[in-house]
């Protein structure tokens, strides 16, 4: 039942193995999220949703939950002082939700499994679409950003088979180039030395982002 609850707000914590070395990282992280909720003023009820509760039950009907999660999401629920019918949302999702496997203690399948197989969805055909579109998507913002610096005149290298882009400033400080652009730009670089030697008169600039803000911050570099 722990596991539905964790359900509630990370998956990954459902799936882990109970004796991993996953589980044991994803709880210390869990116990410093936990007191900056607690400094934060958030409290159970704050993250307690009727779309946690239903998410919860979807995803037990998914992989053949509990039946006593009949019992303990509704309390969950009750104590949350949430409006709502769980049993008959239980009974239109079982209805709608395909069992994706019959997660069973000392079964054939167990949670491990169920862990597994969401690594391998992505090795599938639709997973690789998922892949491919989500690399065109950073890589687009590479061309941006490293356009914009050959616009200026800095010689740079990457962006054509990874999101990053490295820009060099001969015979500069790659911490100086760092906090000028900072200052003048508002925009972030991760200086180069941090990566070695070679990298001393290199700033590397990150094609993760949202595109708006990779626009945003283009355009801010483009300003003498």
């Amino acid at each position: 039942m722990d596991r539905i609850k964790s359900y509630l707000s990370r998956v990954a914590e459902a799936v882990s193995g109970s004796d991993s070395d996953k589980l044991r990282e994803i709880a210390y992280q869990a116990g410093k999220r936990v007191m900056k909720l607690w400094e934060d003023g958030v409290t159970a009820r704050d993250i307690v949703t009727r779309d946690a509760i239903e998410n919860a039950i979807m995803v037990c009907m998914a992989v053949g939950g509990s039946t006593n999660s009949l019992i303990h999401i509704p309390a969950m629920a009750s104590e949350a002082e949430i409006d709502f019918d769980c049993i008959a949302y239980f009974d239109k999702a079982s209805h709608d939700i395909p069992l994706l496997m019959g997660v069973v203690p000392n079964g054939p399948h167990v949670m491990e499994d169920f862990d597994q197989a969401g690594g391998l969805a992505a090795l599938d055909s639709e997973g690789q679409k998922e892949i491919r579109s989500l690399t065109d998507f950073y890589l687009g913002n590479a061309r941006l950003i490293r356009n914009t610096l050959q616009e200026k005149g800095i010689n740079c290298i990457g962006g054509d088979n990874s999101p990053y882009i490295w820009a060099r400033f001969p015979g500069r400080d790659s911490w100086e180039v760092f906090a000028e652009i900072l200052e003048k730009y508002q925009v972030v670089t991760t200086p180069g030395a941090g990566f070695g030697p070679a990298g001393a008169d290199y700033v590397r600039f990150s094609a993760f982002g949202h595109r708006a803000d990779v626009e945003e911050a283009c355009g801010r570099l483009r300003r003498s």
